[in-house]
């Protein structure tokens, strides 16, 4: 079976893309432009709630690099968070933990090079 469409990326970045739109429409707040929306979408997908704490920073008065750094800082925290969950019962961090603590933090350092510029 062939595919008439193949945007399926950016069909499904229309939908988180449109969503902050939506909420700074519904607070009457204009002071962005649509590619930050773009990067704020790059940066965690669609993920609600991260989104969400980028449109709260950007109404309270944030910079869109700022916001930006916020929402990224949350999710990690809450990556961080849940997995710390998962061996909460554990007294020995397996190996698959040690990889995923080394890879968070190279992710990290390449996030905070890539808004430093």
């Amino acid at each position: 079976m062939t595919r008439p469409f193949s945007g399926e990326k950016r069909f499904k970045e229309i939908f988180p893309i449109r969503f902050l739109e939506e909420g700074f429409e519904q607070n009457e707040f204009d002071d962005y432009d649509f590619d930050e929306l773009i990067l704020a979408y790059d940066e965690v997908g669609g993920t609600p709630g991260w989104l969400i704490d980028y449109a709260n920073d950007r109404l309270e008065g944030y910079t869109h690099r700022k916001a930006l750094k916020n929402m990224i800082e949350k999710a990690k925290k809450n990556v961080i968070s849940e997995f710390k969950q998962l061996r909460k019962d554990k007294k020995k961090e397996s190996n698959y933990e040690k990889v995923m603590r080394v890879i968070a933090k190279k992710v990290m350092r390449e996030d905070m090079r890539r808004l430093g510029k």
